[in-house]
């Protein structure tokens, strides 16, 4: 008889424990749904213009200790007791990011720090590495409308029929490789060193019938710092990038067939008939 009980004593305390297992991994997995749903929050949100990928999100300090703690309520000697915790406790979360100060504040604390080294990181690409201003008005050399960048493991590896994007600061740090699946792309390891400064202008020539975009020697970096030139602006001053938005299309290409007015983006991939290129600002 001591024996039959010492066995259903096993046996009771084992299903416990499977059963507290699976809780805290479905309270894990609702916490990082929870910080998913937030991260999109911050996106589409207008209070943080440059926000890294998801992945990087979760390795902030106060991120990964909300993710990884244990809110898991002790398992009840009744079902209908014991879901009712679960559920209550898998809202804890979403609650706190949505209304707390204080994780709201320490959130906001460890995404300054994110972006305040990754602009320290793209500077040094452009060689400014030591750059320091007091004025607030005076832009990064990373943050300006004429700095732009490619990704190497997206150039180096291209997905098939896709092409090297040209990025600026904020699309840089948000850049999820093409080449990696959607499943691939949520456990991607982001590295400033992942990206170069671009230096070339990409060009797809329409005349020879080849799908490939052939490659001008023309420093995309250079093309854009005369374009501000010409448009009487300067590129380390922060209302520069409006003031070019609302002028719109001001750049005529004369090098295509039929000439093409382009706005101030376009400049960085234009589709030519030629190898070469001329252009003039259109008032």
């Amino acid at each position: 008889m001591r024996l039959l009980f010492h066995k259903l004593d096993s046996e009771i305390l084992s299903q416990r424990e499977n059963k507290e297992r699976r809780q805290k991994a479905h309270a894990r997995q609702t916490r990082r749904a929870d910080i998913s749903h937030h991260y999109d929050r911050i996106v589409t949100g207008k209070g943080h213009p440059v926000v890294p990928i998801l992945a990087e999100f979760r390795t902030f300090p106060i991120v990964k200790a909300l993710q990884d703690r244990d809110d898991v309520p002790l398992v009840s000697d009744t079902t209908h007791s014991s879901s009712a915790k679960l559920a209550k406790s898998s809202r804890i979360l979403d609650t706190e990011l949505k209304s707390s100060e204080l994780i709201g504040g320490m959130i906001n604390n460890d995404l300054k720090k994110w972006v305040d080294t990754a602009l320290v990181a793209f500077n040094s690409m452009l060689g400014q590495r030591n750059w320091k201003r007091a004025s607030t008005k005076c832009l990064h050399p990373a943050e300006r409308v004429t700095a732009r960048f490619i990704c190497t493991l997206c150039s180096n590896s291209p997905k098939k029929g896709a092409t090297a994007e040209s990025l600026n600061f904020r699309e840089a740090c948000a850049h999820r490789c093409a080449r990696h699946s959607k499943k691939a792309a949520t456990k991607q390891m982001w590295k400033p060193d992942q990206f170069v400064p671009d230096k070339k202008v990409y060009v797809r020539s329409e005349g020879c019938g080849s799908p490939k975009a052939n490659l001008l020697c023309l420093q995309a970096i250079n093309v854009l710092s005369q374009a501000v030139s010409l448009l009487g602006l300067k590129a380390e001053n922060r209302e520069t990038e409006e003031k070019i938005k609302l002028l719109g299309p001001r750049f005529l290409c004369k090098s295509c067939d039929s000439p093409i007015v382009m706005n101030f983006q376009r400049l960085v991939f234009i589709v030519l008939g030629s190898d070469s290129r001329s252009i003039d600002v259109s008032c």
